[in-house]
């Protein structure tokens, strides 16, 4: 414990001037603080849209200048980080704006770079009346991901997507269904035989969903109340299959000006494939009161949870909920809390997060059996927000990729956290500033370290620092630049043939985006990827391509 607290001041010590002295330059992440009432304070500045290859791992905000209020919310790095691969939209969820400005509805964008890429992303979106709205998102994006024998690492997503949304005087209807298909290739072989085809090493995903929510909208009311739905259908090419269903039920009522009660109820049903039928579901309760004053937030509840895997006996479980928010100033703010939880793992989940799974493998929820935390945070309307926050938890069931011993380019599901549990000490946070409408830039960090690993000497495939550095700038009315940098360092896997652990190379991924704008309606971009040019792994034996660009024309109308 000594080591990690030396390790934790070192990195404190180490992002300190940064924090004083480096944000005059510095994008606004989408960064959610507790403002007094206990409501949370969504503030999403603008950040340049783009995709960046290869490593497609930080989920970047979505471009509005609105702020908006949610009574029900997470705390931003409450959960492990991880990366995925999942290739970010372009302006995903954010239809009726424009890339190119708030007076246009719809835009088409085509690009072309090296390694074959190829990219086509439509928005389109129609308002019959002011409260009613119906739109269409399609995206193609495909590119060749690795060095290994060129076309044997090909990868393409497709996507289509159709929302409707319906403001009533005392509703809300918000809907939208997926169709999203993957195409990737096991290329991390040892070896590729030379009489192989692409086609040998396919692997294919396909989504369907569906999502629905409905919501009060009369906003001075002294209740609020919202009932979700969602429906994930996931399959492969093995014929492995999982139906997900979800819903979430939320009502909030304020007894005074001083005590509000909430109440969240959760229901999760799965019904996982591969080749046998497992059935696994999830129930959540959690009733808790908020006590507020003018400068203080006191939370008290319950999370009570139910789950069960199969023919297993259901597991019960009840944890406390305790947050303390305390608001010295209208801009500065120090939390506390204890709390405890379980994750819902799926096949779905996983394979965004790391595409190249083996077959048939095995799904557990990871227990959160205790979590303190401790932090200060803070907001200046559009101006600037930060966080950092320190935090240790102990884990059951806590879930590692393992590169399988049969077949070296296919990854497994590995547990840890029995009568040992697992202790992750997390320290993280933000910094984003805004500075007038040239300038916005934000740093992110976290460092976690694990204990009590038991038969792991290291924790294989998660890092224990990630950094991000991104930024827009607005270099002339016409002209953006977008630099960022990420770093990932403290990477390991275990190499089953030999059963020695491999030490990764620190990733440092440096891109860089350049915006043209043509006419009011007519954008260029040209963006340069993995400046550095280094192949660098994120998952043993899938190095990725170096330098990378392209080029792509934005039109809206």
């Amino acid at each position: 414990m000594k080591e990690i607290k030396i390790k934790i001041l070192g990195i404190v010590l180490l992002l300190a001037p940064w924090v004083l002295f480096g944000q005059k330059e510095a994008t606004i992440d989408k960064s959610v603080v507790t403002v007094f009432g206990g409501a949370k304070q969504t503030v999403p500045l603008r950040l340049t849209e783009r995709k960046f290859f290869p490593m497609k791992s930080v989920r970047l905000p979505l471009e509005s200048f609105e702020l908006n209020f949610e009574e029900q919310g997470t705390w931003p790095l409450q959960k492990l980080p991880q990366l995925n691969l999942v290739a970010i939209d372009m302006r995903d969820g954010d239809e009726k704006n424009s890339a190119y400005g708030f007076k246009f509805s719809n835009a088409l964008k085509i690009g072309a770079g090296n390694y074959g890429r190829t990219l086509l992303n439509f928005n389109a979106g129609y308002a019959p009346k002011d409260n009613s709205f119906l739109g269409i998102y399609v995206n193609h994006d495909s590119n060749l991901t690795g060095p290994i024998a060129e076309e044997m690492s090909g990868r393409s997503e497709n996507q289509v997507k159709v929302l409707s949304r319906y403001f009533g005087e005392k509703t809300l209807w918000d809907s939208q269904v997926n169709y999203q298909r993957t195409l990737a290739h096991y290329y991390g072989l040892s070896e590729i035989p030379k009489y192989f085809i692409p086609k040998d090493l396919e692997l294919n995903n396909e989504r369907f969903s569906f999502y629905g929510r409905f919501s009060n909208a009369q906003k001075e009311a002294k209740s609020d109340y919202s009932l979700s739905t969602d429906v994930n259908f996931f399959r492969n090419l093995r014929s492995e299959t999982e139906l997900v269903t979800s819903s979430q039920f939320n009502y909030s009522k304020n007894y005074s000006s001083s005590m509000k009660g909430n109440f969240v109820a959760d229901y999760i049903l799965s019904e996982y494939t591969a080749p046998k039928s497992v059935t696994r579901s999830l129930y959540r309760l959690k009733p808790s009161v908020v006590f507020k004053s003018s400068r203080v937030a006191f939370t008290a509840g319950l999370n009570i949870i139910q789950s069960k895997e199969g023919n297993a006996q259901a597991v019960n479980s009840i944890f406390p909920n305790i947050n303390l928010d305390v608001g010295s100033t209208d801009f500065f703010h120090f939390f506390a809390g204890f709390d405890g939880d379980v994750e819902f793992n799926s096949l779905n989940s996983f394979a965004k997060e790391n595409i190249w799974l083996a077959p048939s493998i095995e799904l557990r929820n990871s227990d959160k059996l205790g979590h303190i935390y401790i932090g200060i945070k803070g907001s200046e309307d559009q101006k600037l927000d930060f966080e950092f926050r320190y935090s240790y938890s102990e884990y059951a069931n806590l879930p590692f990729f393992m590169n399988t011993i049969k077949d070296i380019s296919q990854f497994e599901m590995q547990y840890l956290g029995g009568l040992k549990k697992v202790e992750v000490t997390n320290l993280g946070g933000h910094f984003n500033y805004h500075l007038g409408p040239h300038v916005t830039s934000g740093i992110k960090f976290d460092y976690v370290e694990y204990q009590q690993l038991q038969s792991f000497d290291k924790a294989f495939h998660r890092p224990n620092l990630t950094l991000s550095w991104t930024n827009t700038w607005h270099l002339t009315d016409f002209m953006i630049i977008s630099p960022d940098i990420y770093y990932i360092q403290g990477l390991y896997a275990l190499n089953p043939k030999s059963g020695k652990t491999v030490a990764l190379d620190n990733i440092l991924d440096v891109n860089l985006k350049l915006n043209f704008s043509i006419k009011k309606n007519i954008n260029f971009s040209i963006q340069g990827n993995n400046l550095t040019g280094k192949s660098y792994q994120r998952y043993l034996q899938y190095a990725v391509q170096g330098l990378n660009y392209n080029a792509a024309l934005g039109y809206s109308f």
